[in-house]
C-alpha cells in the first residue's frame, strides 16, 4: 500500500491512508479513467514483482 500510495502521489493522486482509490460521484469519466491509468502503470511498474509472485 505504500508503494502504491507513493506512485499516485508522484502521479498528482493523493489516497486517503490505507485506501486503493477513492472515487466519487461528481468525479468526471476522465478524473476516473485517468485513476485507472495510473493504477495500470503502477501495476506494468512491477511487473518484474507480481509475475515473479504468480509463477510461485
Amino acid at each position: 500500500m505504500k508503494e502504491l500510495t507513493r506512485f499516485f502521489a508522484e502521479n498528482g493522486i493523493i489516497l486517503p491512508y490505507g485506501a486503493a482509490a477513492s472515487i466519487s460521484s461528481p468525479m468526471t469519466r476522465a478524473e476516473a479513467e485517468f485513476i485507472v491509468d495510473v493504477f495500470a502503470g503502477f501495476l506494468e511498474s512491477r511487473q518484474d514483482i507480481l509475475g515473479a509472485k504468480e509463477r510461485k
